[in-house]
């Protein structure tokens, strides 16, 4: 599979080849017989084998629905490997702090944004210190994710360790405040059906302009806005990252790629 990563359509004339979309990340590409890789590769362009290609979709399929796969036998055999090194944080927070139904809520939680649950005492850690105060399933998510911020930072930092970001006009920052509302005990965006079409049309305009530079799609939000906003936006733009600021390694660098504004005006054009 020949990639083009600019985001625009292969041109090789003088290549034939089937025109496809990369399945993980969108981009335009090209099937090519294993002969013309050459051409390609003189061309500029990425060339990926068939194996690594599949590879690489069924892991995206997998962490995308992670969250599915997991239930209360898989996170019981997870306790119960945690528990050898550190049973008494075992025992702190199942059953002595929170259910095992509760645990597993929380835990799909965070499989579901696609985070890693390989650093299972961090998440009991996190969920032992913070359960006391609530027993919130979103709020318990919230605290596992500040735990998990070098995990985060490593996911959406460049080699040069800076996060390019977008970010919300403080006007937009007000209109989805007032359009929180609360759908089965948890908060939740209800936005008016215009304003909803013109924040996903930017978003989507943005998110379209990093990937084509390599870059994930990563909005800055504030603590309060940034689950509604998630559960609201993944559903139409794929790959999404909603993060706080406390949610990144202090100091890392966050580099502004463009603002979401919903005003009259002409949009922000794409990073």
């Amino acid at each position: 599979m020949v990639l083009d990563q600019s985001g625009k359509k292969p041109q090789l004339p003088d290549l034939d080849g089937i025109a496809a979309k990369e399945p993980a990340f969108g981009l335009p590409a090209l099937w090519v017989l294993p002969g013309d890789r050459p051409r390609a590769e003189a061309a500029g362009l990425t060339v990926v084998d068939a194996a690594s290609v599949i590879t690489t979709q069924l892991s995206e399929v997998l962490r995308h629905n992670a969250h599915e796969l997991v239930g209360r036998q898989e996170i019981q055999e997870l306790l119960a490997h945690c528990g050898k090194d550190a049973p008494k944080l075992v025992e702190d927070v199942v059953p002595n702090t929170i259910t095992l139904g509760e645990l597993v809520r929380v835990v799909r939680g965070v499989l579901r944004e696609g985070l890693s649950i390989r650093d299972f005492r961090s998440v009991l850690e996190a969920v032992g210190d913070a359960a006391p105060r609530s027993k919130d399933t979103s709020f318990l998510v919230e605290q596992v994710r500040r735990r998990f911020a070098r995990q985060i930072t490593s996911r959406l930092a460049d080699s040069k360790g800076t996060v390019h970001a977008l970010t919300l006009d403080r006007a937009v920052e007000e209109s989805l405040r007032k359009a929180l509302g609360q759908t089965d005990g948890e908060a939740a965006l209800a936005l008016e059906l215009a304003t909803a079409k013109r924040f996903i049309s930017t978003l989507e305009a943005h998110a379209s302009g990093l990937a084509a530079s390599g870059h994930p799609t990563v909005l800055i939000s504030p603590p309060d806005l940034r689950r509604p906003l998630y559960e609201f936006a993944s559903r139409f733009v794929p790959d999404l990252w909603v993060v706080t600021a406390r949610e990144l390694v202090p100091g890392t660098q966050v580099e502004p790629v463009g603002t979401i504004d919903l005003s009259p005006s002409p949009w922000s054009k794409a990073a």
